[in-house]
Order: C-alpha cells, then sequence, then structure tokens
C-alpha cells in the first residue's frame, strides 16, 4: 500500500515538474529537476516512516 501511495505521489511530482518545464522552459527545468527529486526523496521518506500513512 505505502508503495503504490509512494509510486503516485512521484508520477504526480514528475507531471507538476514536466508542466513547470513547459511553462517556465527547459533551461529552468534543469535548476527545478534537482528539488524535485529531492521532494520524490522526502515523499518517499516520510511515506516509509509513516505506516500508518492513509
Amino acid at each position: 500500500m505505502a508503495w503504490r501511495k509512494s509510486s503516485y505521489i512521484s508520477n504526480l511530482l514528475a507531471v507538476v515538474g514536466a508542466a513547470f518545464a513547459t511553462h517556465l522552459g527547459v533551461s529552468n527545468y534543469l535548476i527545478v529537476l534537482p528539488a524535485i527529486k529531492q521532494g520524490i526523496r522526502i515523499a518517499a521518506l516520510n511515506i516509509a516512516y509513516q505506516p500508518n500513512f492513509i
């Protein structure tokens, strides 16, 4: 269950990142991409440490 939530959130952030990329342009996306990856990592860790996450 947690893996599904993590995957869903990762996909959601990826879609948001793609939207930002098209909105801001590729050059800005290269700056935003590391922040998105960090956000995915933090979200995955938060879910991993919250077994009751709904």
